[in-house]
């Protein structure tokens, strides 16, 4: 179901791509404006972010809250205003501000956890709303947010590897961009 509060004939108005075609990565991306961004967690190094209502799904014998769509980016990626970045996959490398011990496995021990916590804490995340999505070549994307946040992901890999997916938890909806040799 698409929340976009324009309603579904303005959705492809809301999409820029850098080519006239409709590729499957547009196709792919389209069910998330609208939607708002309402969970940020990782593993490893992995984010794993969720749009739209959260929901319980069980998954390897647990329930687990996740959102209506789950995007997992394994590439870089960061989150910025006009102005800053306010979070990206590199400062997993660094140490927490507030931890000595910072390890990148363990999470809230380094700069991405601390600055995905003053991400949720410092803006209206009820608000933050996708609303409209840009497209690259390569895999590469922009989501901008109502709220004047972007977030962009952008594989710099040529090799065989999953750079990010995008699924719909409990259902059968599931898209993967990985670069193939």
């Amino acid at each position: 179901m698409n929340n976009c509060a324009n309603g579904p004939s303005n959705i492809l108005n809301k999409i820029e791509t850098t080519d006239i075609y409709e590729d499957p990565i547009t196709v792919a991306l389209e069910p998330l404006i609208g939607l708002r961004l309402s969970k940020a967690s990782r593993i490893e190094t992995m984010i794993m972010l969720s749009f739209g209502d959260l929901i319980p799904v069980e998954w390897e014998g647990a329930t687990r809250i996740v959102g209506a769509y789950s995007l997992h980016i394994q590439c870089p990626w960061r989150i910025r205003t006009t102005e800053r970045i306010l979070v990206a996959s590199g400062d997993m490398l660094e140490e927490s501000r507030f931890n000595s011990e910072s390890n990148i496995s363990t999470l809230s021990n380094n700069l991405c956890d601390q600055r995905f916590n003053e991400l949720f804490s410092s803006f209206d995340v009820q608000n933050l709303f996708v609303d409209r999505i840009e497209i690259d070549y390569a895999g590469a994307f922009k989501l901008h947010f109502s709220d004047s946040l972007t977030l962009e992901v952008i594989p710099i890999t040529s090799f065989d590897v999953e750079h990010w997916r995008l699924f719909k938890p409990g259902s059968t909806y599931h898209f993967v961009y990985k670069e193939v040799d």
